[in-house]
Formats: C-alpha cells, structure tokens, sequence
C-alpha cells in the first residue's frame, strides 16, 4: 500500500511536471505569435510610410 502511493505520488509529481512544461511551451508560442504580429505591423507601417514619402 505505501508503495503504490509513493508510486502514484511520484505519477503525480511527474503530471505536474508535465504541465507546467506544457504551459512554458504554450507562454513561449504565444509570445513568438505576437513579436510576429507586431513585426508584420511595423514592416506594414514603414512600407505605408515609404509609399508617402515618394
């Protein structure tokens, strides 16, 4: 009995784990999809500009 809960402790500790790995990956893509967005809108800007200046 004490080993099976060590066992399911350890299963827990390791879902856990998991987990905030997956939330790390999942902070990470979210970060990258906005420095994408915010460098497509930048290059939209300055293009935008550039067509003015002509």
């Amino acid at each position: 009995m004490h080993r099976k809960d060590t066992i399911y402790k350890q299963f827990l500790l390791r879902g856990g784990v998991v987990n905030l790995h997956r939330s790390q990956m999942q902070k990470q893509h979210n970060i990258q999809v906005a420095i994408d967005l915010y460098i497509s809108f930048v290059c939209q800007h300055i293009t935008r500009n550039s067509d003015f200046m002509d």
